[in-house]
């Protein structure tokens, strides 16, 4: 039994797998960023996200990380751990590690695989749950197995009576409100994917944010989540000003706010984005390493292919967008 997800509340900063020259795992250098990030009040961490590559880490190097993560943020800061492995035995085998490691919560993040449906996906997301200790949030993002489900299977996938919660990082208002109703139990946990535009979110009941953006921005994620918390207009629109720079190129695209009509209606009918054939980076790992570097922070802003470092004129963009966000002097 999973539990419900009252640990998934506040803000979580979703880290970044550090990298050397040879894109090995660089420990130091992600203690380094630990030791930053538990200075900064958050609530907590975020592992194995997008800006964690976490696709091309391997079960050995998860297991490395995982262990070095939960002894640095121990009696600090919760820990939340994302599993996106195929394979239901690796899935549960990282979900025993995150429990030992004290974990405060796991979320399922599974890839759409070829033959796999409803019946496999609902298999698979049980076995998990029924073998957690801990809350299990489902994480929805394009291109994910969610996508490839049905509208009546949603429902009931996102109904399964241990789920904790849904992580839905680029969730439009309207998306919201269907996962809060799919959802049904207001026990039940709706975690947005952006610390720093919390202003509308709190109609549709979120009530965390899991986001790399914090990492660049602590104290504007901080002071955006205390007017969420203290339904403060003013200070709100102050960070989403401010800080809207960031959330355009480097936050989890929502652009869809901003769809004309005709674009949401049929959005609404297809279930999937009209603006763009590629799958939308939640968290794009090239950028936030050449950030956090830009910002001072002692790591390499080496990535695994086929992600590619940024190159000069991208270097002075992304210098120009962290002013122009507050994220940079």
């Amino acid at each position: 039994m999973s539990g419900q997800g009252g640990a998934v509340r506040g803000v979580f900063s979703a880290l970044v797998s550090t990298f050397d020259e040879r894109r090995e795992l660089d420990l130091p250098a992600m203690n380094g960023l630990l030791e930053y990030v538990v200075a900064q009040h958050v609530a907590g961490v975020a592992l194995f996200t997008e800006a964690a590559e976490d696709v091309l880490l391997s079960p050995e190097e998860r297991q490395t990380l995982l262990k070095l993560v939960a002894e640095a943020v121990s009696g600090k800061k919760q820990l939340v751990v994302f599993v996106s492995a195929a394979s239901t035995l690796e899935a549960v085998e990282l979900l025993k590690s995150a429990e030992a490691a004290d974990a405060a919560a796991v979320v399922i993040a599974p890839p759409r695989l070829p033959g796999v449906g409803y019946r496999e996906l609902y298999r698979h997301v049980d076995r998990i749950v029924r073998a957690a200790s801990i809350p299990v949030l489902l994480a929805d993002r394009p291109g994910n197995a969610l996508s490839s489900l049905e509208e009546e299977e949603l429902a009931a996938l996102v109904r399964h009576v241990d789920l904790a919660g849904v992580f839905a990082p680029h969730a439009a208002s309207e998306d919201l409100s269907r996962w809060r109703r799919y959802l049904g139990d207001p026990e039940k946990v709706l975690v947005s994917g952006c610390s720093l535009n919390l202003r509308a979110l709190k109609l549709h009941g979120v009530e965390g944010a899991i986001c790399a953006l914090s990492l660049l921005a602590p104290a504007q994620a901080e002071k955006a989540w205390s007017a969420h918390q203290n339904d403060a207009e003013g200070p709100a629109l102050e960070v989403l000003r401010a800080t809207k720079p960031l959330m355009q190129h480097l936050g989890p695209p929502n652009a869809r706010e901003d769809d004309d009509a005709v674009k949401r209606i049929a959005r609404k009918i297809a279930r999937r984005s009209l603006s763009r054939p590629e799958l939308p980076s939640t968290y794009p790992a090239p950028s936030l390493k050449e950030a956090l570097v830009l910002q001072g922070h002692s790591l390499k802003s080496e990535v695994r292919p086929p992600y590619e470092r940024l190159k000069a004129e991208q270097k002075e963009r992304l210098r120009t967008i962290l002013k122009a966000g507050g994220a940079l002097s």
